[in-house]
């Protein structure tokens, strides 16, 4: 028989007999962890209060202080200690005592040491399951103060009487704070269709979780409740509610929505309000002109960025002007900016425009730009000269058409094009077009999907997936990776959409995979409103599940937008990664400012780990990172020995062909 339960055991043995205590505790440090010894009560106390005890083996009659007034002391104490009586036949007396004192065992002398294994077996199991209940009942506790921590926990009765508030939570979350106002019945802040969808779900022993509005005085909160029974004896007693506000957050996040629509040189409308309004105009009449600054680039490298900020400034008010006159009942405008050299200008009527119009107010808008200098300084002013790129609504993708229209009147050196006007369209033109029409296909036809690529732990085991973006290519029977269309994408008003689907099909994966999921944005993604809209929705159902890598050199754009956009995530329960730290000059202003998680560690630095140079260069981000509590991941791992060399660094986590190359979920 396996002694091995044993062997976790520290056992007290009290004995006034000097060999049978020597004899027997020689037996028993072959079996247990420690053994204690003791030759009667009182010296078995001593013991008790010094060290840690799982186990106490002790006779009745020794002098002093025998084995039942030690016993009751230890009962009165409340230790808890399981107890084993040694006693002879003739203590029948001791015996009816000890059972009266819940003794947990009982074995006859002499000792037999067989039966005394056994008894010591079956105590050392109601131990074991004592320490497992006390760990659950240490984590449960943990758990309970965690969330009375981040939320608050009201009872209440089937009725909606708010019974009892947990009063330990730290946060600003007092809703129900007396002081406030006087709130007896959840009913007096919760709609009766709420309340009566809460009752339903507890009355089904269902868990009740989703976002309302609680208004309470004149005040109205988004909370986030979840709603479940106590029972007892299978009948509900009263209802548990969790409650986590969300209102700072949601504001915070309507904030952040508001600037994300906003260019914040020009104040004018961007292109992500842009694609929102071209949707939105769907069966309107519409021209889109874009705007091109022809010289701006040179203006820039000339004299500087602040310099080339204030020429889009004095720009865009010079074509606000330009369309207040020429707007009218027939025809009005919208002035939105793109790319730093870049307007677009929606130009809506309430008829067909017909085509003479539509050249007159092209040939307007530039005469009437390039008319005059502009004014910078008092010293400086500037000659700028434009270029026009115009589409129609009825085209597939009137951005799309609009920005070739205008590469083509640059690259024919005129003022303005039509896209519908073009012929014999140049060959990069012509690729780019059937590119964007095969992304277009691709949508229609459901074959944009995420491939997933395992990430590993140092014993090879997976531990999560990365989503990675493809484009089934049935015309050509291929595969598309970023590399060919990802450029394309994102000159589209489709951009926003591809990210959507690949985000949600990957998370619709989750309950196949059961593993945490990481997915790519870049900083067009955590700019768009759109997307963290989108992220708001899912995160709300899926966060515990969800890691966002943000490419190092993307975040680089805009470190404050960056920010805004991981601490509203993490808000919402998301973990941060910075993907390819390493490559190229690497800033560690990120690990002051942003609540970073993860680093992946960019492939060129992986690749060249077994040289001195690289394995240094690893080995410090390791160590810092490390020293921050961040995990840290290699990513391109094609090799043993390359893999071999990550482990002996500390590197948590690996990912590369070496362990899988990225496949569609049906093959995982």
């Amino acid at each position: 028989m396996s002694n091995s339960i044993i062997n976790n055991l520290s056992i007290l043995y009290v004995e006034d007999d000097t060999t049978v205590r020597e004899s027997l505790s020689s037996t028993l440090k072959i079996l247990a962890k420690k053994i204690y010894t003791a030759k009667d009560g009182l010296e078995a106390l001593n013991i008790l209060k010094d060290n840690k005890i799982d186990l106490i083996i002790t006779d009745i009659k020794m002098p002093n202080l025998d084995g039942l007034e030690l016993s009751k002391k230890i009962q009165d104490l409340d230790l808890n200690i399981p107890i084993l009586i040694t006693t002879a036949h003739d203590e029948i007396d001791y015996l009816h005592r000890a059972i009266e004192l819940n003794v947990d065992a009982f074995i006859t002398k002499p000792l037999n040491i067989s039966s005394l294994i056994q008894s010591i077996t079956k105590l050392a199991k109601i131990i074991a399951t004592r320490k497992e209940l006390e760990k659950k009942k240490h984590q449960l506790e943990q758990f309970k103060k965690a969330v009375n921590f981040s939320n608050l926990i009201i009872n209440i009765s089937k009725e909606g009487d708010i019974l009892n508030i947990s009063t330990d939570n730290p946060l600003e979350f007092d809703l129900f704070n007396p002081d406030k106002i006087k709130i007896a019945n959840i009913k007096e802040c919760l709609s009766s269709d709420n309340f009566l969808s809460i009752i339903k779900s507890v009355n089904d022993l269902d868990i009740f979780h989703k976002n309302l509005y609680l208004k309470i005085g004149e005040e109205q909160y988004t909370v986030n409740i979840t709603a479940f029974a106590n029972e007892y004896d299978d009948e509900i007693e009263t209802i548990n509610l969790i409650l986590k506000d969300l209102t700072k957050t949601l504001k915070k996040k309507d904030e952040i929505i508001e600037k994300l629509y906003i260019d914040q040189i020009t104040k004018l409308k961007n292109k992500f309000a842009l694609y929102k309004r071209i949707n939105e105009l769907e069966h309107c009449n519409l021209m889109l002109n874009i705007i091109n600054l022809d010289d701006l680039g040179k203006v820039t490298k000339m004299y500087g960025y602040k310099m080339g900020d204030e020429i889009l400034k004095i720009v865009s008010k010079k074509i606000i002007q330009i369309i207040q006159i020429e707007q009218n009942d027939k025809i009005s405008f919208e002035l939105y900016q793109l790319e730093s050299d870049k307007f677009a200008l929606i130009v809506l009527s309430q008829n067909n425009i017909e085509t003479e119009e539509l050249n007159l107010i092209a040939n307007n808008l530039i005469t009437k730009l390039e008319r005059g200098s502009f004014e910078i300084e008092d010293n400086l002013s500037l000659d700028m000269s434009f270029t026009l790129g115009i589409a129609y609504k009825e085209e597939e993708d009137i951005l799309t058409e609009a920005l070739i229209a205008k590469d083509v009147a640059i690259e024919l050196k005129k003022d303005f094009v039509f896209y519908n006007e073009i012929t014999g369209i140049k060959d990069i033109f012509a690729k780019n077009l059937q590119l964007q029409k095969k992304i277009k296909k691709a949508f229609d036809e459901d074959r944009i999907i995420p491939y997933f690529q395992p990430i590993v732990d140092k014993d090879k085991n997976i531990v999560k997936y990365e989503a990675l973006a493809r484009i089934i290519d049935t015309e050509e029977n291929r595969v598309l990776t970023p590399f060919f269309f990802l450029d394309q994408v994102k000159a589209s008003k489709n951009y926003s959409k591809f990210t959507k689907t690949i985000i949600e099909k990957s998370l619709k994966c989750t309950s196949i995979l059961q593993k945490e999921i990481s997915i790519n944005l870049s900083f067009e993604d955590i700019s768009n409103p759109e997307i963290i809209l989108f992220l708001e929705e899912k995160l709300l159902k899926y966060s515990s599940v969800i890691t966002i890598e943000l490419l190092e050199s993307e975040g680089l754009k805009d470190i404050e937008k960056t920010i805004s956009f991981c601490n509203l995530m993490k808000d919402y329960g998301a973990k941060i990664a910075i993907d390819d730290f390493g490559a190229g000059y690497s800033n560690f202003e990120y690990f002051f400012s942003l609540p970073i998680d993860k680093v992946k560690i960019d492939g060129s630095l992986i690749k060249k780990v077994n040289e001195y140079k690289g394995y240094v260069l690893v080995e410090a981000i390791v160590n810092f990172c490390k020293k921050l509590d961040i995990k840290v991941v290699a990513e391109f791992v094609e090799d043993e020995k390359t893999f071999e060399t990550l482990k002996n660094l500390g590197i948590d986590w690996f990912q590369g062909y070496y362990f899988s190359e990225p496949k569609p979920i049906e093959e995982l």
